[in-house]
């Protein structure tokens, strides 16, 4: 029996040497005859327990046996029509398996005990079971010695012959039979040709018989298999199951033929050998064996099929992942370190992913000559809502015809796990059968980066090389990572100065009035915080007196609390520039300006809004008692004149959603920069309401701010105008915690997205005051609020990550409005809510109105109207529920006269419209103005 490998099982595929219902017992990883219980169980004629595990350890019974050979002979029978029959026999009279008993008894399969006893409940022996098997297809006790001291003798000679011990090692005659043996001392029986009793008169009249398993023309004898089942077993390659290499449905899968019943088959064979033979298998996914040689079991007459089964001795079968593939020759491949001769296996596949793949020899002739990939995508969770999620890929090879990168998916349309929650780092397969995408939570574990050479790094005691676009890591780096074979997918930093909160900006050193000592300095940490810190000038790291004051360095602290630097330099997610100038919006340095940019010496690199900016009020490079510091957001930043920073210091930038913007920085003030009122933005996620904390009056506002759901007081007497609802935009500044300052209603306008190429963008309205089809710009300063403004729940409502598209165009000329705008006089957009499902839930004072003019006098009983499904008063009447896209159905009711109508605000002219007699016609509302119905008559 060839060795069946798996290199790497743990990931994407799992071997299968069966697929059939024994799959569903509970204790299916202990039967040793997978097969045969398969079979037997989809022919009924051994059943699981009522726990449901099958117990292959379990013994059978001889009343067991009387029934199982019954079912072998007579399909489904009703025992009850044998009990009466006469057998002398005395202790099965009211046993369960009296009927079968008396059966089997009747065609002189079994004889008793010799004492007048069957012992029903006894165990049956293994050549006890062999000599029923025997009698079951045919063979005559009397005639092959099965009586008689040598009847034991005799039962093992023939069961050998007729393969009844196939696959079956180390029985013993006297020893009691298993579930699981049995099983398979059956499924061998049930194969094996029947012997037929054959009468022959001589010239004298004389009647004597023979007993043979082949016919006149030396043919085997059709089996019980297929005469009781009306079942035969074919062989061959399995090509397709399901949606995946078929021609048909889920239903069905194929195979390449090799075999009917044991024979070969030919050219001109029926069916001829390599033919694709469809079956009907229903509901069940036959994917795992793909490539491999399989037994069918089929039904020809209801043509269905009893069971599927991977052929061990024809198989040698390898899993890995694509990454461990090399050596490609030829007639040969090495995988995992191993080589393995081929035959035409025609291996190309060449991406450094770490997808799994599989090889099969299914030919049995020691050489690898089949392989399938399936592509696997790693992700993360950027959003998750009550029915959608969004993606984002955590390597940049990911070239998956399935590629799921920063879009939002329909739960409804993938099989995903439940507990899906944003930051979840999942695996994404296809589901070949189903043709669907299966997302998968990922194992992420932990470990600490102990060995670092070219291209890969050791971790808990393996080398792993990175996918691109996964954290650089570094030695001592302890991380959360995720890793296909010996690939990582994903990796986090969890500690050892790998993210902002391991940054800090030196306000001021030892030795000056600060009473400060020469060890001493003070820091400004990124949560806006300060502390004196002792600085250990160990080798490697930057002393107190050669820090460099407004300047940030990652830190890391000693067993004994004192502070290690080292002067900032690129590490995990962040890049630290080298070169770093700062920028007005408009790219100079025009003094009275905003300031927009940071400029690395080769381009201007704009400011994330919520980039963490250090701010020395000092001067750079100057120790002085009085220096301060604090923090601030980059959105703040931007908001601030060029003249009231001086200079930056040091900064590092971080890509996000395909996007390079500074991620933090520190900058030097001689005085604190003042930034514009309301220098940030929030899409209010639920209606803002009236609190008295105090004395004092506030307004809560729930909003996203990008980034997360905020919840924010803002001390005023009543909420202001254009502030009070859901799904509208404020501008704010952040004052002191949940407290903000400064908000203003930001008026957007409801727009869609007519036209996208690269950043530049068009809209079907009026922007700013610039007619429909006006070119703007999406630059560096634009800010991008992702939303699903359908969403029920606030915590559901902001969506991290998500990308701009082009509207739905549902019907010519008619664009489903997908996004809100603020432009600046330049053209440039300031900011953009974008909803992720790419239809934008619209304030009622953004809708038309269906009004109703009706001067033929029309009821209820002649004609329907619906907006989007919703039934309008025909009669007359109004509704705010028509936007740009809905559909306006109109349906004449009257069973004999035609409707003449005239409708504006939909698509199209219809002036003097008519419908006959029960027809119905649908329009598209333009959104551009009310929808207007008017009866004209009904004759």
């Amino acid at each position: 029996m060839k060795k069946l490998l798996a290199l790497v099982l743990a990931l994407v595929m799992s071997m299968s040497l069966v697929t059939i219902s024994n799959a569903a017992f509970s204790d299916a990883k202990e039967i040793k005859h997978a097969e045969a219980v398969g079979v037997m169980n989809a022919l009924g004629v051994i059943n699981g327990m009522p726990d449901g595990s099958f117990a292959p350890d379990g013994n059978v019974t001889r009343a067991e046996m009387a029934k199982m050979i019954s079912i072998i002979m007579l399909g489904d029978v009703d025992a009850s029509a044998f009990v009466g029959t006469s057998t002398g026999l005395t202790d099965i009279k009211g046993h369960w398996a009296e009927g079968y008993i008396q059966y089997c008894y009747s065609q002189g399969i079994i004889a008793g005990k010799g004492d007048g006893t069957f012992a029903p409940n006894a165990n049956v022996t293994t050549v006890e079971a062999a000599k029923m098997l025997l009698g079951a297809i045919g063979y005559n006790s009397n005639v092959q010695g099965y009586v008689g001291s040598d009847w034991a003798i005799n039962v093992t000679r023939d069961a050998q012959i007729s393969g009844f011990f196939k696959d079956l090692k180390g029985l013993v005659s006297g020893k009691a039979l298993s579930r699981d043996e049995a099983a398979q001392m059956i499924w061998n029986a049930l194969q094996a040709p029947t012997v037929v009793k054959t009468a022959t008169i001589n010239s004298e009249g004389k009647v004597s018989y023979t007993y043979s398993n082949k016919n006149e023309s030396n043919q085997w004898n059709a089996s019980l298999l297929n005469k009781t089942f009306d079942a035969v077993t074919y062989e061959g390659i399995l090509t397709g199951s399901g949606k995946w290499g078929t021609s048909t449905n889920k239903d069905h899968y194929s195979i390449q033929a090799k075999k009917l019943n044991g024979n070969d088959l030919t050219g001109s064979s029926s069916p001829a050998l390599n033919a694709t033979l469809q079956f009907k298998y229903k509901g069940m996914d036959l994917t795992a064996m793909a490539g491999e040689y399989v037994k069918v079991v089929y039904n020809t007459e209801d043509k269905t099929t009893y069971g599927v089964f991977s052929v061990a001795d024809m198989n040698t079968v390898v899993y890995s992942t694509t990454d461990k593939v090399e050596d490609i020759k030829s007639d040969s491949i090495k995988i995992d370190g191993v080589k393995y001769d081929t035959d035409s296996l025609g291996y190309n596949y060449t991406s450094a992913k770490a997808d799994a793949v599989k090889f099969v020899d299914s030919d049995g002739d020691g050489k690898l000559d089949y392989w399938k990939v399936d592509y696997v995508g790693v992700y993360k969770v950027t959003y998750v809502g009550s029915d959608s999620f969004t993606l984002s890929a955590t390597d940049t090879n990911n070239a998956n015809s399935y590629t799921l990168d920063s879009q939002s998916n329909k739960f409804a349309d993938v099989k995903a796990y439940d507990g899906m929650a944003k930051d979840d780092i999942v695996v994404v397969k296809q589901d070949l059968y189903k043709d669907e995408m299966v997302v998968e939570k990922a194992d992420v574990v932990s470990g600490t980066v102990s060995g670092i050479k070219t291209g890969k790094v050791l971790v808990n005691g393996t080398w792993y090389q990175s996918m691109t676009g996964v954290t650089s890591l570094a030695l001592g780096n302890v991380i959360d990572f995720y890793a296909i074979g010996n690939t990582i997918y994903y990796a986090k930093v969890t500690s050892g100065a790998k993210n902002v909160e391991n940054v800090a900006m030196v306000i001021t050193v030892g030795n000056t009035t600060d009473t400060l000592n020469a060890a001493q300095a003070k820091l400004l940490f990124s949560d806006g915080s300060k502390k004196v810190v002792t600085v250990a000038a160990d080798s490697g790291y930057v002393a107190a007196g050669s820090l460099t004051v407004g300047s940030l360095y990652t830190y890391e602290t000693k067993n004994n609390g004192d502070y290690r630097l080292k002067a900032l330099s690129s590490f995990g997610d962040y890049t630290a520039l080298a070169t770093h100038t700062l920028k007005d919006k408009d790219g100079g340095t025009t003094a009275a300006a905003a300031i927009g940019y940071i400029n690395d010496g080769t381009s201007n690199i704009s400011i994330a809004d919520n980039a963490v900016i250090f701010v020395l009020k000092g001067t750079a490079n100057t120790a002085n008692a009085a220096n301060d510091g604090k923090v601030i957001t980059g959105k703040e930043l931007k908001s601030a004149l060029y003249s009231s920073v001086t200079a930056v210091a040091n900064a590092a930038t971080a890509t996000s959603n395909g996007l390079t913007k500074v991620a933090f920085a520190a900058v030097s003030a001689t005085a604190w920069p003042t930034t514009t009122s309301s220098a940030n933005y929030g899409y209010i996620v639920a209606d803002p309401y009236m609190t008295e904390v105090d004395g004092t009056k506030y307004v809560t506002y729930q909003l996203w701010d990008g980034s997360n759901t905020v919840t924010y007081k803002f001390k005023a007497d009543s909420i202001p105008a254009n502030t009070d609802k859901k799904g509208l935009v404020i501008g704010y500044d952040t004052a002191d915690g949940d407290i903000i300052k400064n908000v203003t209603d930001i008026t957007t306008t409801a727009a869609a997205v007519k036209g996208l190429d690269g950043t530049e963008i068009t809209f079907d309205v009026t922007v700013g005051g610039n007619a429909a089809g006006t070119s703007f710009k999406l630059d560096g300063n634009t800010t991008y609020l992702y939303v699903n403004s359908d969403a029920e729940k606030a915590e559901e409502i902001g969506v991290s990550g998500g990308s701009v598209a082009r509207a739905n165009n549902p019907a010519s000329g008619i664009y489903v409005k997908n996004v809100r705008v603020l432009a600046n006089s330049d053209k440039t957009i300031k900011l953009i809510v974008v909803d992720v499902d790419n239809k934008l839930a619209l304030q009622a004072s953004e809708m038309k109105d269906v009004t109703v003019t009706n001067t033929a006098s029309l009821t209820a009983a002649n004609v329907k109207v619906t907006v989007d499904g919703n039934e309008v008063d025909v009669a007359a009447g109004a509704t705010d529920a028509v936007k740009a896209g809905d559909l306006i159905k109109i349906t004449n009711l009257d069973a004999t006269k035609t409707l003449t109508y005239s409708v504006t605000g939909v698509d199209g002219t219809h002036s003097g419209a008519t419908l006959v007699a029960g027809a119905s016609v649908t329009l598209v509302a333009t959104g551009s103005a009310d929808v207007a119905i008017t009866w004209t008559s009904l004759a």
